[in-house]
């Protein structure tokens, strides 16, 4: 069986359109923008298999990107780093991200360099008004300014792709992304990009008004006529990180799986070289992808012992899912699934939220399957994947009529092994389970192809 990854990649109309509306529609359209934009750089700046990329079309707005499903090892490798640096930025700890191309014959040059530096805005107030349509014009000219990069692209085989993350002050002393390494040898990843990577050339900006990503780029022979800026962000980050943060590293480094050595000079023995042990794990990606989500879901608490006995929503399920908003009582402060009570984003919510039970609502099987079947379709939209951890939790028979109604509706499709979702029809079919209209009582009044499907 060919080992495949999954990325989630796709930016929508909707995804733009709610990035400027709230906090967390922010956050989600960032979450769709970085992987994206790694995607675009992969495909202009590197000749590799250009059977695991595709075009995208948002409402006039053209990219290529990763495919939804890839099965090149490099490019499997880049989808376990992207998902530590989701995390990262969830946490609101991601200060800045590099993603660079270093010679595979020697790893002290590093050919090119992308730097993302990430801004975070006030939870409940925009800093800025942003329109959707100005919004649309930032991404198309980051897309557009990557795009037009006149050097020749980087030969697949002579590059190692290697990631770099910086953190914010805020960050807890023992918090490290998932699949980055924290050890010593890597200050000197970042002493390097600060001797290699002078001058970085302004590739554009993207701001919501709730976040703000700035992205420049070092490609070695490309100068056009745009704004440079001097690269002392990352060594001046360094040194702070010495003088105020003590042995904890706030510069960590990609662990790849690639089979070759990547040597660095060891910072306290400057005349030793030291190797990074690299692994090529033989297990299939699948298996390793299984546990990332889980990894990303977890905090220095436990995050079960968090929300253990507060949860108590309409759809039963006491859990936490991961990028699944959770909403308080105003009374009795129980906890409640955000899209069960009809909701995608919790700025849409009134104020004084009560629950059910202080409302001393009677429910019926209808409205339960209702909340259910939001949650699972939120779950998917949020994170781009089929939402296995709120399945596992569920009856067959319910299970098996969400698949129905999404196939149906050509929101997902089955490919290998596993279910795909397409962001596009994805796109059409979250505004139809979630409407304005909240008197909505059961799934067949959402009009959807598929609804008489018999759940119970």
């Amino acid at each position: 069986m060919t080992a495949t990854a999954v990325f989630s990649t796709s930016i929508t109309s909707t995804i733009i359109n709610k990035g400027v509306l709230s906090y967390e529609g922010s956050k989600i359209f960032i979450q769709k923008l970085i992987p994206t934009t790694v995607g675009l750089i992969l495909y202009h700046r590197t000749d590799i298999d250009r059977s695991n990329f595709e075009q995208r079309n948002c409402n006039g707005l053209k990219f290529i990107t990763f495919k939804r499903v890839v099965s090149n090892k490099v490019l499997k490798e880049i989808c376990r780093w992207s998902m530590g640096v989701l995390d990262a930025f969830k946490k609101e700890y991601l200060k800045e991200l590099h993603f660079m191309f270093v010679d595979v014959h020697d790893s002290f040059k590093i050919l090119e360099s992308f730097k993302f530096h990430f801004e975070y805005g006030n939870r409940n107030i925009s800093h800025e008004k942003v329109s959707k349509c100005s919004l649309k014009t930032a991404v198309s000219e980051l897309f557009k300014s990557i795009t037009n990069i006149n050097v020749e692209p980087l030969k697949d085989g002579m590059f190692i792709p290697y990631m770099c993350i910086t953190y914010c002050d805020n960050v807890p002393l023992n918090y490290r992304a998932p699949h980055f390494n924290t050890d010593t040898e890597q200050d000197e990843l970042a002493n390097r990009l600060a001797s290699n990577c002078k001058k970085f050339i302004r590739l554009g900006q993207t701001s919501t008004g709730f976040h703000t990503i700035k992205c420049q780029c070092c490609v070695p022979g490309w100068n056009p006529n745009s704004e440079t800026v001097e690269n002392s962000s990352i060594q001046e980050v360094h040194t702070s990180n010495q003088t105020e943060l003590g042995t904890n590293e706030i510069v960590d480094s990609s662990i790849s799986l690639f089979q070759t050595d990547l040597r660095v000079n060891n910072c306290s023995t400057p005349k030793k070289n030291t190797v990074i042990d690299v692994s090529d794990d033989d297990m299939e990606i699948e298996s390793e992808l299984n546990n990332i989500q889980q990894d990303s879901c977890e905090t220095v608490i436990d995050i079960t012992d968090v929300y253990d006995g507060k949860i108590d929503c309409v759809c039963l399920l006491k859990k936490k899912f991961f990028n699944i908003d959770l909403v308080e009582c105003s009374y009795c402060c129980s906890l409640q699934h955000l899209p069960c009570l009809g909701y995608l984003f919790v700025e849409s919510l009134e104020k004084k939220y009560i629950c059910y039970r202080c409302k001393n609502e009677k429910l019926n099987i209808s409205y339960r399957t209702l909340c259910r079947f939001r949650l699972l379709t939120a779950h998917t939209f949020f994170n781009g994947t089929f939402p296995d951890e709120v399945c596992d939790l569920i009856k067959p028979n319910i299970k098996n009529g969400f698949v129905r109604i999404l196939k149906l509706n050509k929101v997902i499709q089955y490919v290998i092994d596993k279910y795909i979702v397409d962001d596009n029809n994805m796109d059409v079919f979250i505004e139809k389970v979630f409407p304005e209209n909240l008197n909505i009582r059961s799934i067949k009044d959402l009009g959807i192809v598929g609804t008489n499907t018999k759940f119970l």
